[in-house]
């Protein structure tokens, strides 16, 4: 089981809400989408829950396409343990763990692009102004090094 968490300096609502959730075991991948519920007045435990055979032990990948067009992706995660996966700041468009130059280099690829439906676009525009400018350079220059 999977808690997904976001922070202030995150672009992830509350539990990772919106994301998708793949994991390998054995060769074979399965999908989750993470959501608040599935009835009127009501919720579900924001866990993302895989089963696979019991003879698995270890899952080789587990991806996290979180819905600001970051990518987190893991390997070798024990299975049947319950972990909890931080999303990454908003500036660390890598989801590395730290903002710097491959951040940079992230940007100014997306720079002047303005089509939301590009993930590439939405993980680098960091005012969500809908345009990759000055103005998200200026964020990412302030996060540096962090």
């Amino acid at each position: 089981m999977l808690d997904l968490k976001a922070t202030a300096s995150s672009r992830v609502v509350t539990h990772g809400i919106g994301a998708v959730v793949s994991c390998t075991v054995g060769g074979e991948s399965s999908r989750r989408f993470v959501h608040s519920g599935s009835g009127f007045h009501s919720s579900s435990e924001p866990v993302v829950h895989f089963g696979f055979p019991a003879s698995a032990t270890i899952a080789e990948e587990v991806r996290i396409d979180w819905p600001s067009g970051q990518t987190t992706v893991l390997t070798g995660v024990p299975l049947r343990t319950r972990a909890t996966i931080t999303a990454p700041a908003a500036a660390d468009l890598d989801a590395d763990g730290q903002v710097g130059a491959s951040d940079l280099g992230l940007l100014l690829a997306e720079w002047g692009a303005t089509d939301r439906a590009l993930r590439a676009m939405r993980r680098a525009d960091l005012d969500h102004d809908g345009v990759v400018g000055a103005s998200d350079l200026s964020r990412l220059l302030l996060a540096w090094g962090t």
